[in-house]
């Protein structure tokens, strides 16, 4: 199934019908049934997601930019199954079940992928009516293939970050034992923002499993860009994916199809005879990578994304490497020394935060500014100033483009990520922010502060959209997000969770099992816990319920080793480790699944304001009143 192309078509006003063989879909509001093909109009799918236009048409599918109306009117891509090619064999029992088993396979793959910033995210999986359907998040921009019809060729430079940027998502998709198996310029999406490229279209993804073969050999890709052992009989490696992302490089560089560029007598790739006409050419360093990249035997190939990244010169990359988080058997097997104690901050550390893609550690102090390390090398690599007073709080955008900071100042403030520069500042709050949170989507930025206000923002815009105030103007001490985006959760200085429909900004319900101020809250990634940490110097973990996302009004368990105030939580990508940090001095490790202690971090000499867990689920930082950043890494 085609990709949604990311630009935001006409045709609002309308309403859309959902005849996926219509070929005049678009119809005056208000309309009860098709103008052209007479189908019954369904103007809302699950009684919130409101189709607009056609976005695209694949083999078994069309796809239609849709308004999910219980996640603030955002943009949504929608999915249908409605297979198009061998009508007579979709009929029959044995064809419907293969391409609903596609359908699912993609569901499957997005889900367990989507926690990536550069895959989309799938929000929805369902059937209505006589048809399947996915809602996945929406990407304005352009793909590969328009990006270079309209700006032209890529030069050296811009190819090889091409590839320094997809393959992290190649090892990351490929540590969880998939391979994508149709890499091509088509499938690489540049966003609007400029941010990093998204890989798109997992319908044909696989699980790795023995030889990765479909079923009858089937054989899967696009010719020129799929290799030898995909095409002939349906094989599919690391490797192959591999050969795949080369081949969409060369195209960016030569503009040549892969086909129309290789030479089968020579069994190689000539781009020097199109480059030179052209008047460019390629250094050897990325000539060599790209050579070993195409060659013909798998064997021959580079077997992972990370022997690419060191032959580029990623050293960094190597290092960071995205393993897959421990499995729960062996969390009791792992020793968390310290591997660097950073320092620099002239005044309290009170809130840190990793990039998204693992590279940057953030950290705010009560001296004013924000500092972004290299917590591989433990070193400092830039300070960011510009408050007025003590830095609370941090919060990065889960596309990694945007951080966030509240201050005692009254202000949030606005950074583009990728080089510090600041980007806007938002007033709207009477007292100190102390709390910041990014919904799912990175749409939306709430702050909350002493002032009891809750502060909605449009978070790439910095504009006010609502502010509201708490029952008694109460200070809000930690704001968390659903991971499905439905529910804000507050925790207040009154020793009360609040839980808040963020459609609707209605109070949806309320906990009362803490005994004084909740200074921490964070949702798992997995959708089954929200984890608070209190004055009353417990960690409560609430089993979310299945039916709408809401936790339950009692924890189901209460862990309570530390000696003082809880101050911050934090929960890795697996929903498995849970770390916390205390008014004890300490940061203590536990096994989210099972509640059982894994450990205690010791080294700080002050309260532990703040905890982290990076990207790859063996790393923890923490932040002291000590003006001390540390970072642990994980050994077996």
């Amino acid at each position: 199934m085609a990709y949604h192309r990311g630009v935001l078509p006409t045709g609002f006003g309308m309403v859309c019908c959902l005849n996926p063989h219509c070929q005049r879909p678009l119809n005056p509001d208000g309309s009860r049934f098709c103008h052209h093909c007479g189908q019954p109009i369904i103007g809302r799918l699950r009684d919130r997601y409101r189709p607009l236009h056609p976005i695209g048409q694949g083999g078994f599918g069309r796809n239609y930019l849709a308004i999910d109306d219980d996640r603030l009117q955002q943009y949504c891509v929608i999915k249908q199954l409605s297979p198009q090619v061998d009508r007579d064999r979709f009929q029959t029992p044995d064809g419907l079940r293969k391409y609903v088993q596609l359908f699912e396979e993609e569901a499957r793959r997005l889900h367990e992928l989507g926690e990536h910033p550069q895959i989309p995210t799938l929000f929805a999986y369902f059937a209505e009516g006589d048809r399947l359907y996915l809602v996945q998040q929406f990407i304005e921009g352009q793909t590969l293939t328009q990006a270079l019809a309209k700006g032209g060729l890529f030069d050296e430079a811009q190819a090889r970050s091409l590839l320094l940027s997809l393959l992290p998502v190649l090892r990351f998709v490929h540590d969880r034992q998939v391979i994508h198996r149709d890499i091509k310029p088509d499938n690489i999406l540049l966003p609007k923002d400029g941010g990093k490229p998204f890989l798109i279209d997992f319908g044909v993804a696989k699980q790795l499993t023995g030889q990765s073969k479909t079923r009858g050999g089937t054989k899967v890709g696009t010719e020129g860009y799929a290799p030898l052992e995909q095409l002939r009989s349906g094989q599919a490696y690391p490797a192959s994916d591999l050969y795949s992302l080369g081949a969409t490089c060369l195209y960016a560089i030569t503009g040549q199809s892969p086909d129309d560029l290789y030479d089968p007598l020579s069994g190689g790739w000539p781009w020097a005879k199109i480059l030179g006409p052209q008047g460019a050419a390629m250094g050897p360093q990325l000539a060599t990578v790209l050579k070993r990249m195409l060659q013909d035997r798998v064997g021959d190939r580079y077997q992972s994304a990370q022997e690419v990244l060191q032959d580029l010169g990623d050293r960094r990359g190597l290092k960071r490497a995205e393993t897959m988080p421990p499995p729960d058997r062996l969390l009791e097997r792992l020793v968390w020394p310290c591997a660097h104690t950073l320092t620099g901050h002239g005044d309290r550390v009170l809130s840190v935060v990793f990039a998204p893609d693992g590279t940057s550690l953030f950290s705010a102090s009560g001296d004013r500014t924000i500092k972004r390390w290299d917590w591989v090398a433990g070193q400092e690599r830039q300070t960011l100033t510009g408050h007025g007073s003590r830095v609370n709080a941090l919060a990065i955008d889960p596309n990694g483009r945007i951080l966030a900071s509240g201050s005692s100042d009254r202000t949030v403030r606005l950074w583009n990520l990728a080089d510090g520069s600041p980007r806007s500042e938002l007033k709207n709050h009477i007292d100190w922010v102390s709390a910041l949170a990014i919904h799912p989507d990175g749409e939306i930025l709430v702050s909350g502060g002493d002032d009891g206000r809750l502060n909605f923002w449009a978070l790439g815009k910095g504009e006010l959209l609502q502010g509201m105030e708490l029952p008694q103007k109460r200070q809000i001490c930690s704001l968390a997000f659903s991971a499905c985006g439905r529910w804000l959760a507050c925790g207040s200085a009154d020793a009360t969770i609040r839980l808040w429909s963020v459609a609707e900004r209605a109070l949806a319900m309320t906990l009362t099992q803490h005994v004084g101020r909740v200074n921490a809250l964070e949702f798992s990634a997995d959708g089954r816990w929200l984890i608070s940490g209190g004055e009353d110097k417990t960690v409560k973990l609430w089993p979310l319920r299945t039916t709408d996302g809401l936790p339950e009004e009692r924890p189901a368990r209460t862990l309570g080793d530390h000696g003082d105030s809880v101050f911050s939580v934090a929960t890795s990508a697996s929903a498995l480790l849970l770390a916390t940090g205390s008014e004890d001095h300490t940061v203590k490790l536990w096994n989210l699944e099972t509640g059982k202690a894994l450990g205690t971090l010791t080294g700080h000499g002050w309260w532990v304001n703040a905890v982290a867990i990076a990207p790859d689920g063996t790393t923890v930082a923490s932040g002291s009143g000590d003006r001390a950043v540390k970072v642990w890494k994980a050994q077996v």
